[in-house]
């Protein structure tokens, strides 16, 4: 047994030693919170124990929050106190213990912000800040789990009375500066956030589902508030929210958003979803600039209501913060909500078709940034650990995946749709399914043939994506990144003068420039006995490069020192890389569209 003792700052807390009784109690924690005293990063919390008291509790916080998929160790995030009748110290660097020779009454400790500590930055969305000036609470980075209980929390929150805070915590405010949560379980603990800031928020109810829905914001510049983001978020979760079965939503949604005009210490933006909202950052800009991309994040945060954090496999529905088991299908989880995100944004003509394709392109072209080498299910078992710099491409190439399952489904005639999918799903497999069966079930539950042997094609063997053989059936040419031969010149510099195309530079020639021999100076006055002017030098140039094979002999003739000089070498071929394109074909509009009319899925009641 490895024990440590902790380096721990002194808190003004009094530890109350009370006589041990044996009566059973729930196990209550009230947690004290004062964010008018929060400074330098620093968040003393006080937590007072209901219940029948102990000599020794245990207790932590999580290594990993379901939807980041890394790591993040809040416990070297928490400082306590000494004391002389109190001993703390770490177990294996894991479990916190408090241990007195009476009972212990409460608990008190100093949680230090996450959001801008080095090394193993924490994303900041998962991220604890702490100030007088703004504050981004995350529930389960400050109260613990107490092991070997059943506890239960109230939080007693204490603000400045110019401030607001914006949390699908059902708090009650006992006067301007003062609110006191419902009683709640850890599972709520894990799904919580809270955001104080100098900005008031916003709520509004969804009309279809009665969901009442707030925004809160911080921006550094005080450039964006939530009256921004109404319009927007409104719209698109209006436009979301008809499709998902109405039992999986919580009482109320949190969207809170962060707003910075400097870069993020983890280099990167975006969100964290839980059941009950989400968190946000964005760079600081104008709004205009940011509304597209909140537009598509925001959607995709909303459906993960229901994948993942309702429909899983059997491990991330009771999900470990400990020692966390992902499984094999990170694609299902985040690449097929992305893609049905950008979906129906653009079935509900919230992004126009041109966007849509863009889409598409993007994230081939981004997915190309990854190592496709390794297949999906093996980057996702291993996310945590030896492919954590690979979890983006399940944005990409996840999107990519799920799009060619929406298209092997209609190309096989069939009505079913991806939402229909999932209301199956949650209706029959409400505990989670089994990893290894997801593929055999997609298949069972579709009626379509061919469904588990295509996706383990894909995510496990990691075949090629037939995305243009599938995307030109519905009128869409992609031709994806490609190497095309092209004859060389011989890596020579160009300069037009009085209507003469003369060679300005020869220091890099390359082996059929060497075997023509140029020379600077040198003026090129016919490409295979044709004629060389100023006028047609591109186009004949570009008809030599692409016409021309390895086999061919290349025949120039040069103006040098007022002689003319017949020189031939063997043509040279080189491969250049094209970018990838998408576009619709003019002629097959029609099947574009009716892919469109055809996807536009039934709204669930």
């Amino acid at each position: 047994m490895n024990i440590s003792t902790l380096n721990v700052a002194i808190l003004n807390c009094i530890f109350f030693l009370i006589p041990l009784v044996t009566t059973a109690q729930n196990h209550v924690y009230h947690a004290y919170i004062n964010l008018t005293e929060t400074d330098f990063g620093k968040l003393p919390i006080n937590l007072k124990r209901n219940g029948s008291p102990q000599q020794e509790i245990h207790f932590n916080f999580p290594k990993s929050i379901q939807g980041t998929y890394s790591y993040q160790n809040y416990n070297r995030f928490i400082e306590l106190p000494k004391s002389d009748n109190i001993q703390s110290y770490t177990l294996n660097e894991d479990v916190f213990i408090i241990k007195s020779t009476q009972p212990i009454d409460r608990i008190c400790y100093t949680v230090n912000q996450s959001w801008d500590k080095s090394p193993n930055v924490i994303f900041e969305p998962a991220s604890t800040l702490f100030s007088k000036e703004v504050a981004l609470l995350q529930w389960w980075a400050i109260l613990p789990k107490i092991l070997n209980e059943n506890a239960k929390y109230i939080i007693h929150l204490e603000i400045e009375n110019d401030k607001y805070i914006t949390s699908s915590t059902p708090f009650t405010q006992l006067n301007d500066s003062v609110f006191v949560s419902d009683t709640l379980s850890y599972e709520q603990i894990l799904d919580q956030s809270l955001l104080y800031s100098d900005q008031e928020t916003v709520s509004f109810n969804l009309e279809e589902s009665n969901l009442k829905i707030q925004i809160g914001s911080y921006s550094t510049l005080n450039k964006i508030h939530p009256y921004h983001l109404y319009k927007d978020i409104h719209e698109t979760l209006s436009t979301i929210s008809v499709y998902l079965p109405k039992e999986v939503f919580p009482i109320t949604y949190s969207t809170l958003f962060y707003f910075n005009h400097k870069p993020y210490k983890s280099g990167k933006q975006g969100a964290l979803e839980h059941k009950s909202g989400a968190v946000f950052t964005f760079p600081e800009s104008k709004y205009e600039y940011l509304k597209d991309e909140i537009r598509k994040t925001i959607a995709h945060e909303f459906l993960h209501i229901l994948n993942p954090l309702v429909i899983s496999n059997t491990s991330l529905q009771n999900y470990d913060t400990q020692n966390p088991d992902i499984g094999q299908q990170l694609w299902f989880y985040e690449g097929l909500t992305e893609y049905l995100a950008v979906k129906l944004l653009w079935q509900s003509e919230l992004i126009s078709d041109e966007q849509f394709l863009e889409e598409i392109l993007q994230k081939y072209n981004r997915s190309l940034w990854y190592d496709n080498t390794v297949p999906l299910s093996k980057l996702s078992e291993d996310v945590l650990s030896e492919y954590r710099e690979q979890f983006g491409n399940f944005y990409n190439k996840g999107f990519l995946v799920s799009l060619s399952l929406d298209l092997f489904f209609y190309q096989n005639n069939s009505e079913f749709t991806i939402i229909e999918l999932l209301h199956i799903l949650l209706e029959k497999y409400p505990e989670g399914f089994e990893d290894d069966k997801l593929f055999s079930i997609l298949e069972k539950e579709s009626s379509v043939k061919g469904v588990n042997k295509f996706l383990k094609s894909i995510i496990q063997k990691n075949d090629d994506l037939p995305l243009e053989e599938f995307l030109f059936k519905i009128g869409i040419d992609f031709t994806p990144i490609h190497k095309i031969p092209k004859a060389s010149l011989g890596n020579i510099g160009i300069a037009f003068k009085d209507e003469k195309v003369i060679v300005t530079d020869v220091s890099e020639l390359d082996q059929f420039g060497k075997a023509i021999g140029y020379q600077k100076g040198d003026i090129l006055f016919s490409l295979n006995n044709e004629l060389l002017t100023t006028e047609n030098f591109p186009s004949k140039v570009s008809e030599f490069q692409n016409e021309s094979n390895s086999k061919d002999t290349i025949k120039i003739q040069i103006l040098r020192n007022g002689k003319q000089i017949h020189t031939k070498a063997k043509a040279l071929i080189n491969y250049q890389e094209e970018k990838a394109s998408i576009g619709l074909i003019l002629e097959e509009k029609a099947s574009f569209f009716l892919f469109k009319e055809h996807s536009i899925l039934q709204q669930k009641d």
